[in-house]
């Protein structure tokens, strides 16, 4: 058997943060989806959006554990940005940052409802670091096998380098 991996646009792990953007998908359901995926032997990865309106202090923390849990092989992370021109960028662009796109890298650059800008960038490293920890490298050095190794190892340190390009820019979020 060869590597046969899939990657899901995840976005979510709020039926709140789906509703929000007109999305059918619900938590229960992507669950469902992995676990059927899984279970024909493909490997997952996920792309989770951060800066919903629903999104809270702690958001970081239960998405790595809602990644770790059900089993995705690695994720990848960014904060919700917004393109002029659509209809989510007309409905968001009062809570607008800035229009500096070239910061539409994994920062975030709008004020979210129910936690600060700053505090939001903070979840999203707190999200990286608790995925990518070092115990759980470790344990991918001594159980992973081949390719899942490698990459695991690869996106730790690349990981690592991202959290350290969000603190900097930390200072120029605002915190209220």
């Amino acid at each position: 058997a060869g590597f046969v991996e899939l990657a899901l646009g995840i976005e979510f792990i709020d039926d709140d943060a789906f509703r929000e953007f007109h999305k059918r998908s619900t938590k229960s359901g992507i669950e469902r989806a992995i676990a059927n995926i899984r279970a024909h032997g493909l490997r997952v990865r996920g792309l989770f959006i951060f800066g919903a309106q629903s999104n809270r202090p702690g958001v970081g923390k239960a998405v790595a554990r809602f990644a770790m849990d059900n089993g995705i092989q690695g994720i990848l992370l960014q904060s919700m940005y917004f393109i002029p021109g659509t209809p989510a960028f007309e409905q968001y662009k009062d809570e607008l940052l800035h229009t500096d796109w070239e910061k539409c890298v994994g920062n975030v650059v709008h004020r979210p409802r129910n936690i600060s800008a700053r505090q939001l960038q903070r979840e999203i490293i707190e999200c990286s670091k608790t995925y990518y920890s070092w115990r759980r490298l470790l344990s991918a050095l001594v159980h992973e096998r081949g390719i899942d190794r490698v990459l695991f190892l690869g996106e730790f340190f690349w990981q690592m380098s991202e959290r350290a390009r969000m603190r900097r820019e930390l200072p120029a979020l605002p915190d209220d």
